[in-house]
């Protein structure tokens, strides 16, 4: 019976993962990176458009 308990002792234990700071770190540095991204794409496609159109008078 203590065999059992100690396996599912272990399966619980494995599955409580906490993730280390520095994964948690490496995940939002990637959130931020991506987000950063995402706004340089837009603020090009913007400037890129405003060269592109005439000047209104």
């Amino acid at each position: 019976m203590r065999r059992p308990a100690a396996i599912v002792l272990l399966l619980f234990a494995a599955a409580c993962h906490k993730p280390s700071f520095d994964e948690r770190y490496e995940k939002a540095e990637k959130t931020v990176r991506d987000k950063a991204a995402a706004i340089d794409r837009d603020l090009q496609a913007q400037a890129s458009e405003s060269a592109g159109a005439p000047a209104s008078p």
